[in-house]
């Protein structure tokens, strides 16, 4: 069974651990839901790592959520146009980053990504996404460069969905908007 884990951060950090399936109802998904809240005032490494910490040990630590050696997919959100972290744009990377260390020390197999739209080369390059994965030696990718999948659900209005390849074969999908 996958993990939809979700961590966004603006002046506050929270994790959101919940069961991922496409077949199962929201409802089903939201029982078993643990929050916790850690307060975050900037975007400092060290102040970012003690936060998250915080907050992962209030849901029982990381290692107690994502096993060793799993294949993780990091979704980002990563909005248009690609702008500087300071614009709130996109996910801050160096948030990102911090989470990501996090998991390196599981020993996973981590891929960072989103699907962007740009006009530039490498549209991660202005948030400073490139820069920061390129740090950690973990892998960046644009969605739209990966293709999509038509997945069947059973929704009662969404009868089909396109995911990209990388979520489906994750894991742990472990969203930070």
């Amino acid at each position: 069974m996958k993990q939809s884990i979700t961590n966004p951060v603006s002046s506050s950090c929270y994790l959101h651990f919940s069961p991922f399936s496409l077949d199962l109802p929201i409802i089903n998904k939201m029982r078993n839901t643990k929050v916790s809240i850690v307060k975050l005032t900037g975007y400092k490494s060290e102040e970012v790592c003690k936060a998250l910490k915080k907050s992962l040990s209030l849901l029982g630590g990381l290692e107690n959520i994502i096993k060793p050696h799993s294949k993780v997919f990091v979704k980002i959100n990563h909005l248009s146009p690609p702008s500087a972290p300071e614009r709130s744009i996109v996910t801050h990377p160096g948030f990102t980053k911090e989470v990501l260390r996090l998991l390196m020390e599981l020993n996973l197999e981590i891929t960072v990504g989103d699907d962007i739209q740009s006009k530039e080369k490498d549209g991660f390059f202005v948030s400073g996404y490139r820069q920061a994965c390129n740090d950690l030696g973990i892998r960046l990718v644009n969605l739209k460069e990966t293709g999509f999948r038509e997945v069947i659900c059973k929704g009662q209005i969404l009868k089909k969905v396109y995911i990209s390849p990388l979520l489906l074969e994750a894991d742990f999908i472990l969203n930070l908007p």
